[in-house]
């Protein structure tokens, strides 16, 4: 009974805690080790495993309810979960994501029963080499399907590698990318990074439609239940492939938390007949990583089980509760303590079962939420983005590292820059230079031409061609594309794109310039890295060149226009023009994540949207449907983006984020949100009082109980504390 109970708390607390930002699985786990001290072994798995098998599934609820990533493994989740959302079909994208959750978790739990006696000769053969090579396929996996170009998700990759430098070489100690700054001594944190990086552009995007509902105004009649499993159960193959990709990433160490998501959502990709749909809500793209997430669980724990070497940083978490239990993770879990082994490969299944369970009971009010007007969210985001971003170190440095990568994030997003490749290149940064050095130390460069090796650069070099001509496919059936191949505006036809390349360019050879001061093995990684993204950034320089080229070209000499079909005025063509300004024109959710560029068509470059394009004709979007092969099983409302909000209105929220990251600075976190809560609910939503005070309210019960109280989270320090309370008000 006790074992059964502990499982269910384990789960409650899994699901409320994956909902939260900023606060995953190794945190959690954290605050639950030093209770299993007087536990037994079934007791403590059973309340460990039961949390860490569920976060992820509620962290996918968050990104496809708000397409803020709870966690950074469920970053992918937002590509196309959040634009679902938006459609009113968050219950649908939930539901899905839940079923295929729960598959794949079933599928990495048997993974890891038939496997764990067997993988000792496999894992073996994969040394430092290896691992290198594919946290890079990683990388150019993700850059691969991000952004307008590939080379833009190259660069970004390479500068999530270098960020992963900054702080101290392993190797030597040096410390690199320092600046004197003590902050940046231990390097810089991931979820700051991660929370500004997701976090902030969507501030700006729900403050832009603050008066609007998150999602479309439809009947919560069927939440999605029925539909997320017809979906899940049509795609079967796809979560099979999703778990397997989950499964294999899982077994790398420190590689499958985030890129069994990435690969996973890539073949999917690959593999679907309208590939154009993806990151612009199709419930392949919410299959494929949910599948992916939960399978992967089983696969870190083959390694941590049988060599115990720990998947992942949860699982690094788990071995604490090996030692504290007494227990040796190694060839004695597969001997004398073959029954512990099993029973956490039930926890595996039940918690998950169970987890989803509770999540399909609870999807409509969940579905509810996109039903509120943006406005009364903002307050409780911007709440728990300084909330997630300060819980790392309690240093206010923190903050700051949030809202620089939040600012960069914006400007990216603004010119449809892919973000996603960032943080990737930052995570997989952290195992691939340990294991650069090991590889190049053990073989010289000779590990380059190990067969494992070949293969995995022959799949990356393979990934990057088909992404090239993928793009140039999605460009020919762009609407004003015409048939010279001049005169089409995307997103690297801009001033601007050709600004961020250069930009970009000269950071990552200032990065390599500068590690030229150091010793051997600590500048051989960032010299690496630094040199093919300031390569890959001048070919970005050069495509921009030649983009911009194009278009003076194009609208200097303008192709002759086509004949209208009969009975077609100049009305039907105003519509087709702003049908297909909607679908050029849209933008990404969450700050450029995928592909789409601004067009003339239909937004004006800077911001400011067309009226037209926006409140297009019945006619016109038929047209933009057709242009864009978005299959018979979707109209262009299914595809249409959110657009670029209107620059005055995203100089309003940099308003207020500057402002509530300064009061928070005086006054502490708690103080700031909630007077932020009341100020912004009145002046800028033109809410009520009696709806601002609840809600500063809940914030203040939420961040003194909760994050205080309960989670014991500390929060770096204030002026009013350090100058003269001399307590904390954080």
């Amino acid at each position: 009974m006790s074992v059964l109970l502990l499982m269910l708390v384990g789960t409650l607390a899994g699901l409320g805690i994956g909902l939260l930002p900023g606060i995953g699985s190794i945190v959690a786990m954290s605050l639950l080790l030093p209770f299993t001290f007087h536990m037994s072994s079934f007791e403590a798995f059973a309340l460990l495993l039961s949390l860490y098998a569920v976060v992820t599934t509620a962290g996918d609820l968050t990104s496809i309810l708000i397409g803020i990533p709870a966690h950074p493994e469920c970053a992918a989740m937002i590509l196309d979960g959040y634009p679902m959302a938006r459609k009113g079909q968050a219950g649908r994208a939930m539901a899905a994501s839940t079923y295929a959750a729960v598959v794949g978790a079933v599928i990495g739990a048997i993974a890891l029963a038939i496997s764990v006696p067997i993988m000792r000769p496999i894992v073996l053969h994969i040394n430092a080499g290896e691992l290198f090579t594919l946290a890079i396929l990683g990388v150019v996996m993700v850059g691969a399907v991000s952004g307008d170009s590939p080379l833009q998700g190259a660069v970004l990759g390479g500068v999530g590698l270098l960020l992963a430098a900054v702080g101290p070489d392993v190797q030597t100690g040096i410390i690199r990318y320092g600046f004197d700054s003590t902050y940046l001594i231990g390097g810089v944190p991931l979820i700051p990074l991660a929370v500004g990086l997701f976090a902030v552009p969507q501030l700006f995007e729900i403050h832009a439609r603050r008066r609007e509902t998150l999602g479309k105004t439809t009947s919560l009649a069927d939440v999605g239940r029925r539909t997320g499993l017809q979906d899940t159960l049509r795609h079967w193959t796809l979560v099979l492939r999703g778990s397997l990709i989950g499964v294999l990433t899982g077994i790398a160490p420190g590689l499958g938390s985030s890129l069994g998501q990435w690969v996973a959502y890539g073949q999917a990709m690959q593999t679907s007949k309208h590939p154009e749909r993806f990151g612009r809500g199709t419930v392949e793209g919410v299959i494929a990583p949910g599948a992916s997430n939960n399978s992967k669980e089983g696969g870190s724990l083959i390694p941590t089980l049988a060599f115990g070497v720990p998947g992942s940083g949860a699982m690094a978490v788990l071995l604490g509760a090996f030692l504290i239990l007494g227990l040796t993770p190694g060839p004695s879990m597969l001997e004398d303590h073959l029954n512990i082994t099993f029973f956490m490969i039930l926890i595996l299944v039940v918690s998950n079962i169970l987890g989803a369970a509770l999540c399909l009971t609870f999807l409509r009010p969940l579905a509810a939420i996109t039903k509120l007007r943006g406005g009364l969210i903002i307050p409780f985001v911007m709440f728990l983005v300084f909330v997630g971003a300060a819980a790392t170190t309690g240093q206010f440095g923190d903050l700051v590292v949030m809202l620089v990568a939040g600012l960069i994030a914006w400007i990216l997003g603004r010119y449809h820059w892919p973000i996603i490749p960032v943080i990737l290149g930052y995570v997989l940064g952290k195992s691939a230079e340990p294991n650069l050095f090991i590889a190049q130390r053990a073989y010289g460069w000779a590990f380059l031409e190990r067969p494992i090796v070949l293969v995995i650069i022959a799949i990356a070099a393979a990934t990057f061609i088909w992404s090239v001509r993928l793009r140039r496919r999605q460009r020919a059936l762009r609407p004003d594309a015409d048939t010279n191949g001049t005169g089409t505006r995307t997103g690297a036809a801009t001033w601007a794109s050709l600004v961020i390349s250069v930009c970009l360019t000269a950071v990552a050879l200032v990065a390599v310039l500068v590690a030229q001061g150091w010793s051997r093995d600590a500048k051989l990684y960032p010299t690496i890295v630094g040199v093919a993204t300031t390569g890959f950034g001048l070919l970005c320089v050069l495509e921009c060149v030649r983009a911009q080229i194009r278009y003076a070209r194009g609208r200097r000499d303008p192709a002759p226009a086509e004949a209208a079909p009969t009975g077609a005025g100049p009305a039907a063509e105003q519509s087709d023009a702003a049908g297909a300004g909607l679908v050029d024109g849209a933008r990404p959710i969450g700050g450029g994540l995928t592909g789409g560029g601004l067009t003339d068509g239909g937004l004006v470059d800077g911001g400011r949207t067309g009226g037209a394009g926006s409140r297009a004709a019945g006619s016109g979007r038929t047209a933009g449907a057709v242009l864009v092969d978005a299959g018979p099983e979707v109209e262009l409302d299914e595809v249409e983006r959110v657009a670029t909000p209107k620059l005055r209105s995203e100089i309003w929220m940099l308003g207020w984020l500057v402002a509530t990251f300064i009061a928070t600075r005086l006054v502490g976190i708690g103080v700031a949100g909630m007077a932020f809560a009341i100020v912004y609910l009145v002046f800028a939503a033109k809410a009520k009082l009696r709806i601002a005070v609840p809600c500063a309210v809940v914030i203040g019960v939420l961040f003194y109980y909760v994050f205080v109280h309960v989670l014991k989270v500390v929060l770096p320090p204030t002026f009013l504390h350090l100058a003269v309370l001399g307590f904390n008000l954080t």
